[in-house]
């Protein structure tokens, strides 16, 4: 059987650590929590072997959070402006 490198030993840890958290999270938010945390530690290791890249992913993940960001919140005011409009027909019923 081959020995394990230590990259390999250090990626197996972060994969140990982040099936842990994953599965004693208990809502969404911490799920999230974990999984950037997850990412986070691949991108550090991803920058000791090729910088560069590191960057560039980087980037592209501020971008993919940025867009998520921008439907969460189009999603949000949705849901508020559902919500006045719930309150005002109830508002109208009673009155």
């Amino acid at each position: 059987m081959a020995r394990l490198t230590r990259a390999q030993i250090r990626q197996e840890v972060r994969d140990e650590t982040y099936r842990e958290r994953k599965a004693e999270a208990t809502t969404g938010r911490e799920l999230l929590s974990a999984a950037l945390d997850f990412l986070r530690a691949e991108l550090t290791d991803l920058a000791t072997v090729n910088p560069g890249r590191e960057d560039e992913a980087c980037r592209q993940l501020a971008a993919d959070i940025e867009t998520a960001a921008y439907d969460t919140r189009k999603e949000a005011d949705s849901e508020r402006k559902n919500q006045i409009t719930i309150r005002q027909r109830a508002h109208l019923r009673r009155g």
